[in-house]
């Protein structure tokens, strides 16, 4: 290469040096996404899928709101005001065959389930009116829920947001919440914001104590988010509700645990009236899992399977 090719070339690497990493990853590169080549996250046509309903649940589970799954069997609870108490349930007829009390704990209004593989977390933190100062999330030993348990006690977390500063009365707040799971030692809060129809992704310790919660990264989800779990390799799944309409999120191939910064797309899984409200979410395998509806009108309370194969 001639010298003057030679210096035209350092030049220009020095004014314009290569591109960082980061900047490469904020480009959407899904050929199937309507934002191909352009910043991220990737956004997708809008979807519809019905999954289709497995089985109804005991009457005992009208409220049935979080869900685990454990060895073959789907762990759940009742919402706030029922029983302190989980219920193990045969997802093929979904009857219960165990219940483990909490001795120390009330179910003020519990509204998810999460695991490591010691230990499972119940979330006690629904906000409905944004007026709580008591958001609790209590750890129990999985070994608690052996074949042969009926009553357990609980280690406690308690947490708040350092960016609620008003707990006035109010329907229309960003401070409820309704999902969670556990990741890289880690609990992963997703907001119920009524206020903008947003979810905020919140992180706290998994050791019992007072936390603040710390706040990673918002979703424009359009509705409100009821359940959230995340896969044996890392996708995450939020289920949520708009006024009369249920709604599924998929995140994947995102940086780090900023769950929202790949490609998220938007599922549309049909009407209140003819689905029940949906609350609960587990995977049973990596790209497979159940979804729970509480009793709703004339709907019954009742599990549905789901698959995100086709998504992949």
């Amino acid at each position: 290469m001639k010298k003057r090719s030679l210096s035209i070339l350092f030049a220009f690497l020095i004014c314009f040096p290569a591109i960082p990493l980061a900047a490469q990853d904020s480009i959407c590169n899904d050929p199937k996404a309507k934002n191909t080549g352009k910043s991220a996250p990737c956004k997708y046509p809008a979807t519809r899928k019905i999954f289709k309903k497995t089985t109804k649940l005991d009457n005992v589970l009208a409220e049935t709101s979080g869900l685990l799954y454990i060895n073959d069997f789907i762990w759940t609870h009742n919402d706030g005001g029922g029983e302190a108490a989980l219920y193990k349930v045969n997802p093929k007829d979904g009857k219960i065959v165990q219940t483990v009390s909490i001795r120390n704990a009330k179910n003020k209004d519990w509204e998810d389930l999460a695991q490591d593989n010691q230990f499972v977390y119940i979330g006690d933190f629904g906000n409905n009116r944004g007026r709580r100062k008591d958001l609790t999330i209590y750890k129990i030993k999985k070994a608690d829920l052996n074949e042969s348990s009926t009553t357990t006690n609980a280690e406690m977390l308690t947490f708040s947001y350092p960016e609620q500063t008003d707990f006035a009365l109010s329907d229309q707040h960003n401070f409820d919440c309704e999902a969670f799971f556990c990741w890289n030692n880690q609990l992963h809060l997703f907001t119920k914001n009524r206020g903008n129809a947003q979810t905020q992704h919140y992180t706290i310790p998994i050791t019992p104590g007072n936390h603040k919660a710390q706040l990673q990264e918002t979703l424009d989800a359009k509705g409100m988010i009821t359940a959230a779990d995340i896969s044996s390799d890392g996708t995450v799944v939020l289920i949520g509700y708009t006024p009369g309409k249920l709604f599924m999120w998929i995140c994947r191939d995102y940086a780090g645990t900023q769950f929202f910064s790949g490609k998220n797309r938007r599922i549309k899984m049909g009407k209140f009236i003819f689905r029940g409200q949906i609350e609960g979410l587990c995977f049973s395998k990596a790209q497979k899992g159940y979804i729970s509806a509480e009793r709703f009108k004339i709907v019954k309370q009742h599990l549905r399977f789901f698959s995100l194969e086709k998504w992949r």
